[in-house]
C-alpha cells in the first residue's frame, strides 16, 4: 500500500531568497527561515513518522486576489521557487532529505485566501 500524506495550510507561501553572502559564507534571508521554520513546525506536528524512500509531491499554491491587478495569473515569486521553500522545510520533518524528491508538481493559482496544499506520496516504480 502506499503511503500518502496531504497537509492544507493557511500560511502564505514565501518563495526561496537568494542568499547573500558575507565573506565567502551563504546566509539565507531573515524573512524565508521565518517562514521555513513555522512550516518545518507544523510539518512536525502532521507527520509523527518520516517518509523514506522516492517520493512524489504535489504544491498547490493559492493567494488572495488583490482588489486591482493587470495579471491574470499571482505574480508573487517562481514556482520552483515557492517549491524549494517548501521542500527544505520538509527536511527532517516529512522526509530525510529532498533529494528524496523524484517527480514534483507545483502551481500557483488565485483564491479566496492565502495558502497551500503539499501531498506527499510514495513514488512507484
Amino acid at each position: 500500500m502506499t503511503r500518502v500524506l496531504e497537509i492544507v495550510s493557511d500560511i502564505r507561501v514565501k518563495p526561496k531568497g537568494r542568499p547573500r553572502f558575507f565573506r565567502g559564507i551563504a546566509i539565507t534571508d531573515p524573512a524565508t527561515r521565518e517562514f521555513e521554520s513555522s512550516v518545518k513546525k507544523m510539518f512536525r506536528q502532521m507527520c509523527p513518522e518520516l517518509f523514506s524512500g522516492p517520493l512524489e509531491v504535489r504544491l498547490e499554491c493559492y493567494f488572495k486576489r488583490p482588489k486591482k491587478t493587470e495579471f491574470s495569473y499571482p505574480p508573487k515569486g517562481d514556482c520552483d521557487n515557492m517549491f524549494k521553500s517548501v521542500s527544505d522545510a520538509g527536511n527532517d520533518a516529512l522526509w530525510h532529505d529532498d533529494s528524496q524528491i523524484v517527480k514534483i508538481t507545483c502551481s500557483k493559482s488565485w483564491a479566496d485566501e492565502d495558502g497551500f496544499k503539499i501531498i506527499v506520496r510514495e513514488f512507484l516504480y
